[in-house]
C-alpha cells in the first residue's frame, strides 16, 4: 500500500465519524509509526479498533480545547475527558518539554483517558527535541500477582527514550507479549510461540490465542515484572487520580498516563558529551553480540520510509476495511 494514500485514507475515515482533524492526524500518525517500526500490535490492527470505538460511540472524540493545568512550574496536568489518550498525552508532553528546559525536569500527568497507543511514540517525540523521557500508562488487569491466580494489574507499558543517534529507545509491557499479539495471532490464525509462556485457563502454556484471551497471565520475570507493573500503576494511576489496579476495569477502560521529561542541558550535560558516551556503550553491546534498544524498530522504520509502501496481511486489511466502512477497498483496490 502506498504510505501517503494509507495515511490520508485513515485520516478521512476518522473525520467521517466526527473526529476532529487534529485527533485523526495524531491517531493515524501513532498507528502508522508503530506499523512501520514493526510493532504490529499497535499499528493497523489498533487503528481498526479505534474506528470501531468511534463508530459505536463507546469512546467520544476528544474535546478541544483540552482541560490543561500547570499545577506547579514543573508539573502539568491534562484531563482527556474520557477520549483516547493520543491528543491529551501529546499536548501534555508538548507543554512539558519547554518547562523541563527551564527547571531541569517536568512531570506530565494525564488522566481520564483511554488507550494512548504505543508509549514509545511520545518518548521518541521528546527525545527528538533533546529531552530524556520516561512515559507509561496503566491498563486493564491482565497480570496475576506472584502466588495469585486472578488478574489484579495491567501489563502497564513503560517506555524511555534518550536524544542522539545512539540514544536508546525502549518500550515494553510486563506480560509475555502485548495483548494485541493475542488478537493479531487469532485474526491471522497463527499459533503463539510457546516461548512466550502464555497460559490457558488451566494454567498450562498454550499456543492457541483464543485460549489465552481473558486469562490472567504471569508477569515476565515473576515478581520483578509485577513490581514494575505496580510502579507504573502508581505513577499513571494513583498519582494522576485515575483508577488503579483491579478498579481499572476491562475493555476500553478509563486510565491514566505519566511522563517524566528531563532536560540534559539544564542539568549540565551537553548533547555532545551524551552522544559520545552512549555511542561507546552501544558499541560495547554490539561487540558482545547484542542489540541496542530501538535498533530493530529504527531499521524497520527506515526501510518502510525509503520504499514509501507498507504491506499487511489480508486479514488485517479486511478488518480495517470493514472498520473504515469500505474506504480501504475503495482506495487500494479500485
Amino acid at each position: 500500500m502506498d504510505f501517503s494514500l494509507l495515511r490520508s485514507t485513515l485520516e478521512a475515515s476518522y473525520c467521517e465519524l466526527g473526529v476532529t482533524s487534529e485527533e485523526s492526524q495524531r491517531i493515524t500518525d501513532s498507528v502508522l509509526e508503530a506499523e512501520i517500526s514493526g510493532v504490529r500490535t499497535h499499528g493497523l490492527l489498533r487503528a481498526a479498533g479505534y474506528l470501531d470505538a468511534f463508530r459505536d460511540g463507546s469512546v467520544p472524540p476528544v474535546r478541544i480545547p483540552l482541560d490543561v493545568s500547570e499545577v506547579t512550574a514543573a508539573v502539568v496536568e491534562v484531563d482527556g475527558g474520557g477520549a483516547f489518550g493520543h491528543v491529551p498525552t501529546w499536548e501534555a508532553i508538548s507543554r512539558a518539554i519547554p518547562m523541563s528546559r527551564s527547571h531541569g525536569v517536568c512531570i506530565a500527568l494525564i488522566r481520564n483517558i483511554r488507550d494512548f497507543g504505543r508509549a514509545a511514540y511520545y518518548a521518541q517525540y521528546a527525545a527528538e527535541r533533546g529531552q530524556v523521557a520516561v512515559v507509561c500508562q496503566n491498563t486493564m488487569p491482565i497480570l496475576a500477582p506472584p502466588g495469585g491466580t486472578a488478574a489484579t494489574h495491567g501489563n502497564n507499558p513503560l517506555a524511555f527514550a534518550v536524544p542522539g543517534q545512539a540514544g536508546p529507545l525502549f518500550d515494553a509491557a510486563w506480560s509475555p507479549r502485548a495483548v494485541g499479539q493475542l488478537l493479531l495471532s487469532q485474526l491471522e490464525d497463527v499459533p503463539l510461540d510457546p516461548a512466550w509462556q502464555f497460559r490457558a485457563a488451566d494454567g498450562a502454556v498454550t499456543t492457541d490465542p483464543a485460549h489465552a484471551l481473558g486469562v490472567a497471565q504471569q508477569p515476565v520475570a515473576g515478581h520483578k515484572g509485577f513490581g514494575i507493573s505496580v510502579l507504573v500503576d502508581v505513577l499513571a494511576g494513583v498519582l494522576t487520580g485515575s483508577p488503579s489496579g483491579p478498579a481499572v476495569g476491562s475493555g476500553r477502560a478509563v486510565t491514566g498516563a505519566f511522563a517524566l521529561i528531563i532536560s540534559p542541558e539544564a542539568l549540565g550535560r551537553s548533547a555532545t558529551e551524551m552522544a559520545e558516551t552512549l555511542s561507546h556503550t552501544a558499541d560495547a553491546v554490539r561487540d558482545a553480540g547484542g542489540r541496542w534498544p530501538g535498533e530493530r524498530a529504527s531499521a524497520a522504520r527506515a526501510r518502510a520510509l525509503e520504499s514509501g509502501t507498507l504491506e499487511t496481511s489480508p486479514a488485517v486489511f479486511n478488518l480495517l476495511n470493514k472498520a473504515s466502512g469500505g474506504r480501504m477497498a475503495t482506495a487500494f483496490r479500485a
